[in-house]
């Protein structure tokens, strides 16, 4: 159970428990856990609707993933709206 850091005081005002070091995880951190992490974004126009044009066609972008025995593929798909 992670227990709050307390500074505690002595009758002259100095802190008895001072913080010496950092706190260093073993695990990684976020960045490093992202399994897609080489991967760049499948982005186009809208933020809230999955919609690309491009001039006179319009296109969703949709995400097919597929779990395989070696690890996670990815493809991307163009629709036709």
């Amino acid at each position: 159970m992670n227990v709050p850091y307390v500074k505690v005081y002595d009758k002259n005002g100095n802190v008895t428990n001072p913080i010496k070091d950092a706190y260093l995880s073993k695990l990684d951190n976020r960045k490093a856990r992202r399994v897609f992490k080489n991967e760049t974004r499948f982005i186009g126009n809208g933020k809230n609707y999955h919609l690309t044009v491009l001039k006179e066609s319009k296109f969703f972008r949709f995400v097919q993933t597929i779990f395989m025995k070696t690890g996670i593929k990815r493809i991307n798909h163009y629709l036709p709206a």
